[in-house]
């Protein structure tokens, strides 16, 4: 079963995206992260069913269903033109290597990091007096985007650079560079804000990415702050639970994030003693 959702043009909004398919249980996923079917449909959010489509997408030379019905995140560029590159969120997951936790988002093979920008947020790239969030994930900044927050989405926490060259030991050399979806933004004197997941305090690897991210954007001008989310209620094991930018929105509200953006602080080193998880299966890479 799908649902179809109107076409954006039905509620007076210029846009070139289609009308938006989806099923239930992603339609319910998109719902979840507080995004209105208004949203849902100007981001062009859909539900890919056919192997066939499913394979094209992900450019696949085998594929046998089974990864079951993927939610699809379309990428446009700064200008807002579709781009082709599509990432999938399967219904059935496969699993990583050995250990490793099931990969929740798939990208098309042999594609290089790319960032997704909401359509609320294009017009603030190309005005550098406009702050800038920085998250994880298509569905958190399109969350921040509906609520009036410019929001760019990264892939991961590493997302945000090239892939560097390899010494024989297999050790990344060179200085980090953003990659070309970011790289042209003009950074010079704007806010930018860095909202990571609520494990970033806990979590030596995330840590270490956003450092490293506010080095390469203070290098190109930026004024970079970190906005830091409360850890969510503990589970039965004690743990907390973790809080992404678009649950935090959904509990609290715009009104909330913006007292957290007025709290924001200065980027800082990781702490001597925490290392961070260098694997290459390492879900925040």
């Amino acid at each position: 079963m799908i649902v179809s959702l109107p076409s954006p043009e039905a509620n007076g909004i210029a846009t070139d995206r289609t009308l938006v398919r989806l099923t239930p249980r992603h339609l319910a996923d998109l719902r979840a992260s507080g995004l209105s079917d208004q949203q849902i449909a100007r981001c062009g959010f859909h539900s890919l069913q056919a192997p066939a489509s499913i394979q094209g997408a992900l450019r696949w030379k085998r594929y046998n269903g089974e990864l079951g019905d993927c939610l699809a995140f379309a990428f446009v560029d700064a200008e807002g033109r579709p781009t082709g590159h599509v990432r999938l969120k399967p219904d059935c997951p496969r699993k990583g290597k050995e250990d490793a936790k099931p990969i929740k988002y798939e990208s098309p093979k042999g594609s290089t990091n790319r960032a997704y920008f909401p359509p609320g947020t294009l017009a603030a790239l190309r005005d550098p007096s406009a702050p800038l969030l920085i998250t994880e994930g298509e569905k958190k900044s399109a969350k921040a985007d509906q609520d009036g927050f410019a929001c760019i989405g990264l892939v991961g926490v590493y997302g945000w650079h090239k892939k560097r060259a390899k010494n024989k030991d297999g050790k990344a050399q060179g200085e980090r560079e953003l990659i070309d979806d970011l790289a042209p933004i003009p950074w010079q004197g704007r806010p930018v804000f860095l909202c990571f997941d609520s494990d970033a305090a806990a979590n030596p690897n995330v840590r270490r990415a956003e450092w490293h991210l506010a080095e390469v954007l203070a290098r190109k001008g930026a004024i970079v702050k970190v906005v830091c989310l409360p850890q969510g209620d503990p589970g039965p094991d004690g743990t907390a639970a973790k809080i992404g930018l678009d649950d935090f929105l959904v509990a609290r509200g715009p009104d909330a994030f913006r007292e957290l953006l007025a709290t924001a602080t200065e980027p800082a080193p990781l702490e001597k003693g925490l290392q961070p998880n260098e694997a290459p299966d390492d879900p925040h890479r």
